[in-house]
This record gives C-alpha cells, sequence and structure tokens, in this order.
C-alpha cells in the first residue's frame, strides 16, 4: 500500500501548462525510458531498500556532467530528433529549453 511517511514529491518535468509549457505533450519515458519499477517504488506498490530506490533514480537521471554521460543524453535526444524529423536539432541550442534538473535541485536544497 502507500507510506506517506515515504512519500517524496517530485516536481520536474512537466508541471503545467502555465509553469512549463515547453514540456507539454512529451512524457516522462519519452527522454527517460521505461521507469515501470522506479514509478512502483515511488509510490510504495513495491518494497524497496534506499540504495534501490536510488539506483532506479539514478537509472533514469540524464546528466550532462562528463563527457561520457554528455555523449548518452545526446544519443538519447538522437532517438528522435533525427535528420527526418529534427533537421535544424542542435544539442546545445535544445537542451537548456528542456533541461529541468534545477527545478529538481531547487527543491531539495
Amino acid at each position: 500500500g502507500w507510506a506517506p511517511q515515504r512519500f517524496e514529491p517530485f516536481e520536474g518535468g512537466f508541471l503545467s501548462m502555465q509553469k512549463t509549457p515547453h514540456l507539454a505533450h512529451n512524457g516522462c519515458e519519452n527522454c527517460h525510458g521505461p521507469a515501470a519499477a522506479h514509478a512502483a517504488v515511488e509510490r510504495g506498490d513495491v518494497r524497496a531498500s534506499l540504495t534501490e530506490r536510488d539506483r532506479l533514480r539514478e537509472e533514469l537521471a540524464m546528466s550532462i556532467d562528463t563527457p561520457e554521460s554528455k555523449q548518452k543524453v545526446i544519443s538519447n535526444c538522437l532517438e528522435c530528433h533525427d535528420l527526418d524529423n529534427s533537421p535544424e536539432f542542435d544539442f546545445e541550442d535544445y537542451w537548456p529549453s528542456v533541461d529541468h534538473t534545477e527545478e529538481v535541485t531547487d527543491k531539495n536544497e
């Protein structure tokens, strides 16, 4: 069941048309990948250790802090933003418009 003491609301990604209209019509899994296990743990439907919960969160994180992680994110973007669908796509121009890591960081400080 649901355990209110374990509930940690996550505010990131699309919040509303007023707050984050640029992320409308793009579900979390479009960029972050399948997250059924993560969602089940966060909802409390599945018991998991804090280590496991953190591992699931980390798997979905999209960091560009290192050259390797940045390349992984770029490759992920190019799954949809290819020459056929987004011929003008430029990661350096695009990333600031969809990066929502600061929203999460601000909430957790």
